[in-house]
């Protein structure tokens, strides 16, 4: 098991792992030392072949029930055999920390199908002769099983206290169903809400719920401080100032909602669950232009406020994201100069007109893996799928370092 659980990763300090050496902790299904790390080699196939053998160990760990990756901590041998314990902290030579994190990064975001969670932990911890250890914290995934891709690869591995191993056909197709059976019920509960909200038969507006895999009755405490103060804080869809909130009590558990729009409005289950409800956020111009602008960051707002109950107690990670939406009906995004929907005049000829190819978007998923992640981090895959539906790739307000930046 991960022997620091329960602190950061950016609490560890040289003296931490060397008392793993001292007490003799030996690697387990979640616990792997490693000597080296050589992704960044100059020859490309000894390169490619390390980011392999990389990506097979902190998948292995997300399939199983995830872990921790000491890399730069030599292994004792016995014989010439390994034995599974620490011998020596041996460290790795890193010219550049921001430069190797981003290449760690970019390798779990482009080398893994699907994707690892976005609340991987990776911190480089100073050690002797200015070397440091990697350490890299893989949580169990509940989108499972994950895929390494990278260089022509399609590895599925998994977790065994020896170390890593392929995983079964049989252990593929049970790691899909386990997953599909967990986010099954909550996209039920979500559906089930969203078909009762109205906005079916209305045409309009948007429901984003986040939805616990592991709901519980009774789990919010509503009259804890840390809770109540969340909830004072919780953001309400298209308004940026919480002076004319209402709140109140109601059946599911707690209501916040505009005073002088109550469609506006986001509902606190006892059991964890959260219903955001949209409706202003999704106006079009005279000109049939989507001002997505105003829905992305009311979005994002929304998953800030996921994150705000989850530190406060007053959810459970993981959990699914559900959104759901009606466009206007023959609206469009217009990308220009300046990436932003008043970029040009649709009708003028100047951008790049990308007309929505349906009226309803929905269900679109996401998954929240625990308070690491950021707002725009867990918004992105949403917000991706709303331009996909407008025949582009990609939301425009990233940048290449997947941070929300808007649009200048």
């Amino acid at each position: 098991m991960d022997p620091f659980t329960g602190r950061r990763l950016s609490e560890i300090t040289e003296a931490d792992l060397v008392n793993l050496i001292e007490r003799e902790v030996p690697e387990s299904i979640g616990l792997d030392y490693k000597a080296e790390l050589t992704i960044d080699q100059k020859d490309a196939n000894r390169a490619n072949t390390a980011k392999q053998r990389f990506l097979q160990d902190l998948t292995a760990m997300a399939n199983t029930n995830g872990g921790l990756m000491l890399y730069g901590i030599e292994e004792r041998r016995d014989d010439n055999k390994k034995t599974g314990l620490p011998d020596k902290v041996v460290g790795i030579d890193i010219a550049s920390t921001d430069e190797f994190t981003r290449k760690i990064e970019h390798l779990l975001r482009d080398g893994v199908d699907e994707p690892l969670p976005g609340n991987v932990e990776i911190e480089l911890v100073d050690v002797a002769e200015s070397k440091r250890v990697v350490a890299i914290r893989v949580p169990k995934s509940y989108r499972a099983p994950h895929r390494v891709i990278v260089a022509k690869a399609n590895d599925f591995y998994r977790r065994t206290n020896g170390g890593k191993e392929p995983m079964t056909t049989a252990q593929i197709r049970d790691a899909v169903l386990g997953s599909e059976t967990q986010y099954e019920q909550g996209r039920s509960w979500s559906e089930d809400r969203w078909l009762n909200s109205g906005m079916p038969a209305k045409k309009e507006g948007w429901t984003l719920h986040y939805v616990p895999i592991l709901r519980q009755p009774n789990l919010i405490d509503f009259y804890s401080q840390t809770v109540v103060d969340a909830v004072n804080r919780i953001p309400v869809p298209c308004l940026d100032s919480q002076s004319h909130t209402d709140r109140r009590w109601c059946f599911e558990g707690m209501l916040v909602r505009w005073s002088n729009m109550p469609e506006e409005c986001v509902v606190i289950f006892r059991d964890g669950a959260i219903e955001f409800l949209g409706k202003y956020s999704i106006r079009v111009s005279h000109d049939g232009l989507l001002e997505h602008v105003r829905l992305e960051r009311d979005l994002i707002k929304a998953c800030e406020g996921v994150l705000m109950l989850l530190n406060a107690g007053g959810s459970l990670a993981p959990g699914l994201l559900s959104l759901r939406l009606f466009v206007p009906g023959d609206s469009a995004i217009v990308t220009g100069a300046d990436r932003s929907w008043y970029a040009s005049d649709k009708r003028d000829g100047l951008g790049v007109d990308h007309d929505f190819e349906r009226s309803f978007l929905g269900s679109i998923e996401s998954i929240v893996q625990g308070t690491e992640e950021r707002a725009d981090q867990i918004a992105q895959p949403l917000l991706d799928r709303i331009w996909n539906a407008a025949n582009h790739p990609r939301c425009l307000g990233y940048n290449d370092e997947g941070e929300y930046v808007g649009y200048q």
